[in-house]
């Protein structure tokens, strides 16, 4: 019997305490020798596999979605009135969960700096996880509640994605972030952690603006700068839709995956 292992990003990430990162990587190391080939969805994930658990035949699929369906063009319903915003509105969401990995609390700390330049701008965050009450707290002590919105969790993304004007990912580790993707594919200019995963969709200044971890200084310099220049905002959404496309679509994760069930096959033979 031959054994596929598909890694949705490593187990032993950042934010573990050390003994969990320690049984962690003893668990991909025995799964990795186990399978005849780990298939991972980036090339980051790759070299961190190759550094820990050496033993694994990786291939690379990249995560990808369904451009067809994640489409600027298509007939989507405008949510805007629904949740209270205006057409004159600049609106910069953060759709994901509220976890430690997607660091939403940096995206709340850049609300006062921008809104001190950009009166018209709004905040949009959808989501649910363990950092809610903590995001809540925080956005009472910086007196923001009138500048941002808040959702639960929906399943209607391109809708939410149609309405905004910049999508936001500060997290701390990714894969390829199928968020990401999705943003990129409605052409929405998008600022995201420089970080590795993340980094192999998302090319500074070209298809959209990095930022550094936890720097909500940068944050809000760079939603201003978008802002201000909404050329800038135009093409890096036009240049997001051009990559996924081309890279990210999932004809090329099923193209990819069939060759490898064939050469399993062949194996076999």
């Amino acid at each position: 019997i031959k054994r596929i292992y598909t890694v949705h990003g490593w187990s032993f990430h950042t934010g573990n305490n050390i003994l969990v990162t320690k049984s962690r990587i003893l668990s991909e190391r025995f799964l990795t020798r186990k399978a005849n080939i780990t298939i991972c969805g980036s090339k980051g994930d790759i070299r961190q596999g190759k550094k820990l658990c050496k033993d694994g035949n990786y291939r690379l699929v990249y995560n990808s979605i369904d451009t067809s369906k994640y489409d600027p063009n298509l007939n989507i319903k405008n949510l805007r009135s629904e949740f209270g915003f205006n057409e004159s509105d600049f609106i910069v969401s953060d759709i994901a969960r509220l976890t430690f990995q997607k660091d939403p609390l940096t995206f709340i700390r850049s609300i006062p700096i921008v809104y001190e330049k950009i009166k018209n701008v709004k905040f949009f965050m959808v989501g649910d996880g363990e950092l809610k009450e903590d995001i809540l707290s925080l956005t009472n002590q910086l007196n923001i509640k009138d500048k941002i919105v808040f959702s639960p969790f929906r399943s209607d993304v391109k809708e939410l994605l149609k309405l905004s004007d910049v999508f936001v990912l500060p997290s701390l580790w990714e894969v390829v972030p199928l968020g990401l993707l999705e943003a990129m594919s409605m052409e929405k200019a998008c600022i995201a952690t420089n970080i590795d995963g993340t980094n192999e969709a998302l090319i500074d200044n070209e298809n959209g603006l990095f930022m550094e971890p936890n720097s909500y200084e940068q944050l809000a310099e760079k939603i201003i700068l978008l802002a201000e220049n909404k050329e800038l905002k135009k093409s890096l959404g036009e240049n997001a839709r051009k990559t996924v496309v081309k890279k990210f679509d999932l004809k090329e994760l099923v193209g990819k995956n069939e060759l490898i069930y064939e050469e399993l096959y062949n194996l076999n033979s």
